[in-house]
């Protein structure tokens, strides 16, 4: 949003099945160096340890926009429509 040159600010916790807590980080776009347009993407590697976890995602930041959130296996592939059918995503990537 150009109203403020801010960036949000995306946090993750990692809870195994008791609620307990494994792992928690933020990510700010402003250290990220993958850009796009106007765009800037944040990147949080995780990894389960039982299909019972839980994850919790949030974001904050004064007039933040949060899109194309992708959860994935870190060694899959993923390729969805953008924008129209001459554009594609990979992983969360524009091709065009």
């Amino acid at each position: 949003d150009d109203r403020r040159p801010a960036f949000p600010v995306i946090y993750f916790t990692h809870l195994d099945s008791t609620g307990k807590e494994l792992f928690n980080c933020d990510a700010n776009g402003k250290f990220s160096t993958n850009t796009f347009g106007k765009w800037v993407r944040s990147e949080i590697n995780f990894k389960l340890q039982s299909r019972k976890d839980k994850i919790y995602i949030s974001g904050q930041g004064d007039y933040g926009s949060f899109d194309e959130l992708m959860i994935r296996p870190k060694n899959v592939n993923v390729i969805t429509a953008f924008e129209n059918q001459s554009n594609f995503m990979f992983n969360n990537f524009p091709i065009r």
